[in-house]
């Protein structure tokens, strides 16, 4: 009774636990199961006949091995085993199973056999197969987010890494048994005293920490790093440190860029703005500010146009920049603003559309430069053309009235003569001084421009290369404050003649387009070539000094039109070049 009593109690335990137990006897080839080593292994308790076969047979269905070899192995060897298969079941489907199987010696009652269990293993093997799934999961984001973890045990002093903290370090996953002392000496020598105080004040007083800092990797090379980390308690007492590393490198290069960027923005004389796609101000630069009265801050979340417009502003202007806008395309004018004081002055006005990379518009830039005075010398010109014509007029109607005044007739041809001769000086001069330089004698910033737009539009229709330089003089204020103004005339008109000297007739152009700012106009030449002509001028310069005997450089920015289709941004590229000249030493050629 006592027996059936511990059977029972066996088989309830074994059904709770998926257990249940075999037994072999190689004498006697007797093979005996429990009813829930049967259930396990897909057969109804007591209609299948238990015996090695039908055991083998189940357990080898989805494997290529029978387990004959384990049972024969410990048998000989007294070598215990143990197998995880799957096996297919009538009821349940594909179910993963454990075998356990010992050696039990021969005893008074029993010969030798072998004895073991089977254990239904389906969802410890899907718990682990889930977790590793998970932790591959983990190690792969936390490879392409360059984000790494560790755990420092703080009463042994272990510490683990995960695998992107050793590539971090520029190691192999488990290249070596990682250790705090190891691990803070990796960081630059000027960041590890903040390192080492945030994980001594962690361990002291349980507070996280969180630092950018500078990482050596084992070949020299400094990553930019951010380190976190928090103490972890277990029952109100510090047990370890857990962390993340996560290497910020590129990040790091790209504000880096994004700071050069709005530095570059600020610095540029033309005034920028930048709206969203409703048209309202979200960012200006200070050149704008000077330009216009009005601050940032004050532009914010209003329209330019509304702002700056006044009762002058030429309403179809207005109207053809709306439509621009509307249909998102670029567009250029010249209109006449007015100041946050109500003064008036004309802008060359150009809009571009910002698109993100699914073409989808996200904002609008404008650049605007102030033409006010080019506008009045043009009005000028005009009037004084004007007041030529009419002379012209009045000198026709003169000389048709000569007839009448025959005694004075030849007095007043040569008088109208005179005039005459006098006013075409003047249309020329006029003509000069709108298109040339009067230090110099080189086409002024208009003309050189204009040139330049013309041979940006020929370039653009057939295909030709096309590159500018844009080049001037390195330390120019020095040279005046040092020799005087004189002097910094004579500089300028010096680099000019060689700068016009060393170009091919008829074909390239150079214009002066600032104070001590020249650009050079290189149809039909490849960025290369032009690079070379701009070393061959920065050494000639360099090479030749003054009549007085100072000496100076010359810095070049060189840009070639192959994917900039507008001459501002061709000229930003050239512009953009020749700052890196200038940062990289000045007296040197960028391209």
């Amino acid at each position: 009774m006592e027996a059936e009593l511990l059977n029972d109690i066996v088989e309830w335990a074994g059904e709770v636990a998926s257990i249940g137990y075999w037994s072999y006897d190689p004498k006697t080839g007797q093979f005996t199961w429990s009813d829930q080593a049967a259930r396990l292994l897909g057969f109804t308790p007591g209609v299948m006949t238990p015996s090695n076969e039908s055991f083998f047979e189940v357990l080898a269905a989805n494997e290529p091995e029978s387990p004959g070899r384990e049972f024969d192995d410990c048998l000989s060897h007294d070598s215990p085993f143990v197998l995880e298969r799957n096996i297919q079941t009538a009821g349940s489907g594909e179910r993963r199973v454990r075998v356990i199987g010992k050696k039990r010696a021969a005893s008074s009652n029993l010969s030798e056999r072998l004895v073991g269990i089977v254990q239904d293993t389906s969802h410890e093997h899907a718990r682990q197969q889930s977790l590793g799934t998970a932790l591959r999961w983990l190690e792969t984001a936390s490879e392409i987010a360059c984000l790494g973890y560790w755990y420092l045990d703080v009463t042994k002093q272990n510490l683990e890494w995960s695998d992107e903290v050793f590539r971090i370090h520029g190691y192999e996953p488990g290249a070596f048994i990682p250790e705090l002392d190891r691990a803070i000496d990796a960081y630059h020598h000027e960041d590890r005293e903040r390192i080492t105080e945030a994980v001594q004040r962690g361990q002291e007083t349980g507070e996280p920490w969180s630092l950018h800092a500078r990482l050596v990797q084992r070949d020299g090379s400094i990553r930019q790093v951010m380190a976190r980390g928090k103490p972890l308690y277990e029952g109100g007492r510090l047990v370890a440190l857990f962390g993340v590393l996560q290497d910020i490198t590129d990040q790091e290069k790209r504000l880096a860029k994004e700071r050069l960027f709005v530095s570059l923005v600020q610095q540029t004389p033309e005034g920028i703005c930048i709206t969203d796609t409703d048209g309202n101000c979200e960012w200006a630069n200070e050149a704008f500010e000077r330009m216009t009265g009005f601050s940032s801050s004050e532009m914010h979340g209003q329209k330019p146009g509304q702002l700056l417009q006044g009762p002058e502003t030429d309403p179809e202007t207005v109207a053809r920049i709306a439509k621009a806008l509307e249909a998102r395309k670029p567009y250029s004018c010249e209109i006449l603003n007015y100041r946050r004081d109500g003064m008036p002055y004309w802008t060359r006005l150009s809009i571009f559309p910002h698109f993100d990379e699914h073409g989808e518009l996200t904002h609008f830039m404008s650049i605007q430069i102030d033409v006010t005075e080019q506008r009045k010398a043009e009005e000028k010109l005009a009037e004084q053309t004007r007041s030529l014509e009419l002379s012209n007029f009045q000198l026709s109607r003169q000389r048709s009235s000569a007839e009448i005044i025959a005694r004075k007739d030849r007095e007043i041809r040569e008088e109208l003569e005179t005039a005459v001769a006098q006013s075409r000086e003047l249309q020329d001069e006029l003509r000069r001084l709108a298109h040339f330089d009067e230090l110099t004698g080189l086409p002024n910033r208009r003309h050189v421009l204009e040139r330049a737009e013309a041979e940006l539009r020929r370039s653009v229709r057939y295909g030709r290369p096309l590159s500018i330089v844009i080049t001037d003089i390195d330390h120019f204020k020095q040279i005046n404050d040092r020799y005087g103004h004189q002097v910094g005339d004579d500089a300028i008109r010096h680099v000019s003649t060689l700068l016009a000297n060393s170009l091919r007739e008829e074909v390239d152009m150079c214009g002066r387009i600032g104070g001590e700012e020249f650009l050079l106009l290189l149809p039909e030449s490849e960025v290369t070539a032009a690079a070379l002509l701009a070393e061959r001028l920065r050494k000639l310069i360099e090479e030749s000094p003054l009549r007085c005997g100072a000496n100076f450089t010359c810095s070049f920015g060189v840009a070639e039109r192959d994917t900039h289709e507008t001459l501002e941004a061709l000229i930003k590229a050239a512009d953009s070049k020749l700052y890196e000249a200038k940062n990289g030493g000045r007296n040197c050629v960028h391209f």
